[in-house]
């Protein structure tokens, strides 16, 4: 075997490499997200709409969201806000029972029920209600997918190659 045998597992294997690599810096910075927003400010706030929804996702097919919309109070400026964790929106509904779970986020958060707002200290118009990430577990388990994918299609590329 000679070196221009090794282009095509190499490209397949650092290309798989490098999109694990930046999936794994996004999931790091929405864990540092998280552990700042740990020492945000708490306000008091209002849920103002709280529904299920059906949405279209990224591939046009259909799914649940939970819309809950709640305002809250930062030194006498009132905001609005709808963001429940840090990361996308739909993320955290993905999985088995989208609607179910969308459903189960909903009854946390009754219409005209208070709740703690978790607000940037110096952007009070950042702010979620439960300071956890939706897309990090997703971003983690998408980039060890990528990187076994290189893995094993670098390997299978090597074995062909060796074979014939």
């Amino acid at each position: 075997m000679n070196a221009p045998d090794l282009i095509v597992p190499g490209i397949i294997l650092g290309g798989a490499g490098l999109i694990s690599i930046v999936m794994m810096l996004l999931a790091m910075a929405q864990w540092i997200k998280v552990a700042a927003g740990r020492r945000w400010p708490v306000a008091q706030g209002t849920v103002r709409e709280s529904r299920v929804g059906k949405v279209r996702d990224g591939r046009g097919a259909w799914s649940w969201r939970p819309f809950v919309t709640y305002t809250y109070q930062v030194r006498g400026e009132l905001y609005t806000n709808d963001l429940l964790t840090f990361g996308a929106r739909l993320v955290s509904e993905w999985g088995d029972d989208p609607e179910k779970r969308a459903q189960e986020t909903v009854a946390r958060y009754p219409l005209g029920s208070l709740v703690e707002v978790h607000h940037h200290p110096s952007r009070p118009w950042q702010s979620v209600l439960e300071v956890r990430s939706a897309a990090s577990r997703w971003l983690v388990i998408g980039g060890i997918i990528f990187l076994a994918a290189g893995i094993l299609g670098a390997a299978v590329v090597l074995v062909v190659k060796v074979a014939s």
